[in-house]
């Protein structure tokens, strides 16, 4: 079966059980907030854009009848895009440009603080209370992050369990992905394995945690999501396929993991500041190879499903308009 058919399927088996799960009539509450969310940055796009009086009218309308499930934001995306005028989306395209320059800096090492340094100004912030959760950070990794309200349910021997999972799912994903690298494995193998490997940990996650009847769902959710995108942009098997390669590419090129024994001192002490240097230089050095992945990558999708990709970052919360918290308004305010 070709492998649109089968994303295909599969897709569309996890739209229905989407549909049937997680937009249920408990759901209400927060589907009036996405759409709230939604109406505001509609709001924000139509006001750094200068929207006219009737194209402001058409973004009323995409607010007011934006649709439930995976797909609403991707349908609203489209019709977005359908009223916006040439100039218009040019800016935004400027915008995500000037978006990624910054992103880039970024990398390059102008934030003079690292993430643990400003993870420790968050906990002094909160009064100490970051020291006391980094007690248990280490069993909230993967299957073993809880949900609101979730973590006091969970055993002792639950954690431990959860924990196990989650390392053994590691070390299993670690070889898999250095038997994809030394060509001991072909590309169709690694995924059909690595597919495998995802349910089988989802499985022994959802036994280690009993009673738990929020990880199908939100499993389901991502895949509706995931066949949600993939309609709207309207892929080919062509661009399937060249996407899938490039994934694979990326896997192959990821930097590997330093090894931390060359920054032991004789008392077994990490030398974090020599080890965060040498991370550094490490994805300075991987780097270039990126870029050109990135490069390579946008170069599949045509200008139309670029330009698609870029309002729904606008209107979603994934590009600069949808960062910002405050609410502008579509008729210039």
């Amino acid at each position: 079966m070709p492998q649109l058919t089968r994303i295909t399927l599969r897709a569309g088996l996890a739209l229905a059980l989407g549909l049937g799960l997680a937009w249920n009539a408990t759901a209400q509450p927060d589907s009036a907030q996405r759409t709230a969310r939604l109406d505001a940055r509609l709001d924000q796009l139509g006001e750094r854009l200068s929207v006219t009086d009737q194209q402001a009218t058409a973004l009323d309308a995409v607010a007011a009848g934006a649709a439930e499930g995976p797909a609403a934001s991707w349908t609203a995306a489209a019709r977005v895009l359908d009223v916006l005028t040439a100039d218009q989306i040019a800016q935004l395209r400027d915008r995500g440009q000037r978006g990624d320059g910054v992103r880039g800096q970024r990398e390059r090492g102008d934030q003079a603080r690292s993430g643990r340094e400003r993870r420790g100004s968050r906990g002094a912030r909160r009064g100490g209370r970051g020291a006391r959760e980094g007690v248990d950070r280490g069993a909230r990794q993967d299957g073993d992050r809880p949900q609101r309200g979730q973590r006091a349910q969970l055993t002792d021997e639950q954690r431990q369990a959860l924990r196990s999972i989650r390392d053994e799912s590691r070390e299993q994903r670690q070889a898999l992905v250095q038997r994809l690298r030394d060509g001991s494995i072909s590309d169709a193998d690694f995924i059909t394995q690595s597919e495998a490997l995802r349910e089988r940990t989802r499985q022994q996650v959802d036994a280690a945690r009993p009673g738990d009847a929020h990880s199908d769902e939100r499993s389901d959710r991502r895949e509706a999501a995931r066949a949600a995108r993939e309609q709207a942009l309207g892929l080919t098997d062509a661009q399937e396929q060249r996407l899938q390669s490039l994934r694979l590419d990326r896997i192959r090129q990821a930097p590997e993991r330093l090894d931390m024994r060359p920054y032991l001192d004789s008392d077994g002490q990490l030398d974090r500041s020599a080890y965060r240097e040498a991370q550094r230089e490490q994805r300075q050095q991987a780097r270039p190879a990126a870029q050109t992945l990135r490069e390579q990558t946008e170069a599949v999708y045509t200008q139309r499903q670029r330009d698609l990709m870029l309002v729904h970052r606008a209107i979603s919360g994934g590009g600069r308009d949808g960062r910002r918290g405050r609410r502008g308004g579509r008729r210039g305010r």
